[in-house]
């Protein structure tokens, strides 16, 4: 995907779980998972934009972010 630059990374999630297993698909769960296994580079993470198909900046200590998206 290409984003405003060349050189920025994007992730993206795609549930393929069924409804009844939402938990599994969580945001703010895989966001905490994510913020928990790499907690020496990550910073925070907010500014969910577009409910139907969200996106997420995932803030780096060095002041760089990667663009998360999910299709759940």
């Amino acid at each position: 995907m290409r984003g405003e630059s060349d050189s920025d990374l994007d992730l993206c999630f795609l549930c393929e779980r069924k409804k009844k297993d939402r938990k599994l698909c969580s945001i703010d769960q895989l966001l905490q998972e994510i913020q928990k296994e790499m907690r020496v580079e990550v910073d925070h993470y907010g500014g969910i934009v577009d409910l139907k198909h969200p996106t997420v900046a995932i803030w780096l200590r060095d002041g760089r972010h990667i663009d998360a998206h999910f299709w759940i």
